[in-house]
């Protein structure tokens, strides 16, 4: 195994670099700065499509106001107005940021169909899971006034629409950002540590907290994923699966049910459609109900696989390992990551309150 590159490396445990050396703590505090600061740089280039993404979706908004009611536009076209900066100017701007920072240079490995299906399956207790424990939080924390956006926009999206925006281009771009331009500037600190930002990154992204637990939850998948076999073939079409499963498929079973039926059961899903049921209209509820069937089914399963394939998460050394007791500072505690999260806290108590 290669050994660790920074300048106070030492072939025993990260424990050993805190005994007191002076001869050490000069060199290991200048290279723990550097690191420090090329992780500041991330958040920085995290801040910047942020920023520039809501910026230009104001004054796109702006713009198309002047000529029609957005309201009144296709909903393609809403998400394009809305997502377009996004994938457009934002994170491509980015890449003047990320190109400052060094990258580790990886080697590759391949991924069995197997596996896939098995993390699969695994994917389905993380978001539910993490969907629940979302909802619960923002009811309490609003006084179960808070709304789901996400729910709200599915449940006016045509089919076509999710298709090409949520299962194809979103997976596409939100990995190329999430996974190969923040883990090959952060895996050679740690790969726990590259695993854990990107994941949380990815969670506060989404901008709501809703979406925050399922979204880390399943960003910890992908990013171990990434981190094991270098290839972002696998983690984006681990992302088109998860999005079509969660969104593609919900929405297309939505739409056998007629308003009043599919206002009953948004309200209450069980009592929704015994009523359906009750008044001759269970047809239009049992696309929805296989549905649920299916994703109690692979809940099930994804627990037993997880138990079944845990001996088979592993983590390696990284060539510059941060040690322990530095590892939250030098990540967190810098000007460009606290900005990242700040922001992305007020878009999540915006989107809580409807500011």
């Amino acid at each position: 195994m290669q050994q660790p590159s920074s300048p106070f490396a030492h072939p025993g445990s990260n424990g050993y670099w805190h005994q007191p050396n002076p001869a050490w703590q000069a060199p290991m505090y200048r290279w723990i700065g550097v690191v420090r600061k090329r992780f500041s740089n991330i958040g920085y280039a995290l801040d910047l499509v942020v920023v520039v993404w809501y910026a230009m979706t104001m004054i796109v908004g702006e713009v198309a106001r002047a000529f029609v009611d957005p309201a009144k536009l296709p909903m393609w076209a809403q998400l394009l107005m809305g997502n377009g900066p996004l994938y457009a100017i934002a994170i491509p701007l980015s890449l003047l940021v990320f190109r400052t920072i060094p990258k580790v240079k990886r080697k590759t490995s391949d991924m069995g169909v197997g596996m896939f299906l098995a993390l699969m399956a695994i994917s389905f207790p993380l978001a539910d899971i993490g969907n629940i424990i979302g909802n619960i939080l923002s009811g309490l924390l609003s006084h179960d006034q808070a709304q789901s956006s996400i729910n709200e926009l599915i449940e006016n999206l045509d089919p076509i629409s999710i298709l090409l925006f949520t299962v194809i281009i979103a997976p596409i771009f939100e990995e190329w950002l999430f996974r190969r331009l923040l883990i090959d500037r952060m895996q050679q600190y740690g790969e726990k540590t590259a695993i854990l930002v990107s994941a949380f990154a990815f969670g506060l992204f989404h901008g709501n907290l809703f979406q925050f637990f399922y979204a880390f939850g399943f960003g910890l998948l992908l990013a171990y994923v990434y981190v094991r076999t270098g290839k972002l073939r696998y983690t984006i079409a681990m992302h088109m699966t998860f999005n079509f499963f969660g969104g593609f498929l919900p929405q297309v079973t939505l739409l056998t049910m007629s308003k009043p039926v599919r206002t009953a059961v948004n309200a209450d899903i069980v009592g929704g459609m015994k009523k359906a049921f009750a008044s001759g209209q269970g047809g239009e509820v049992t696309p929805f109900l296989a549905y649920l069937v299916f994703d109690v089914v692979m809940f099930i399963l994804g627990i037993v696989v997880a138990i079944i394939e845990r001996k088979k998460l592993v983590f390696y050394r990284a060539p510059e390992e941060l040690p322990r007791g530095t590892r939250a500072k030098t990540v967190l505690g810098n000007p460009g990551v606290i900005i990242f999260i700040v922001i992305s806290v007020l878009l999540m108590i915006a989107a809580l309150f409807n500011a």
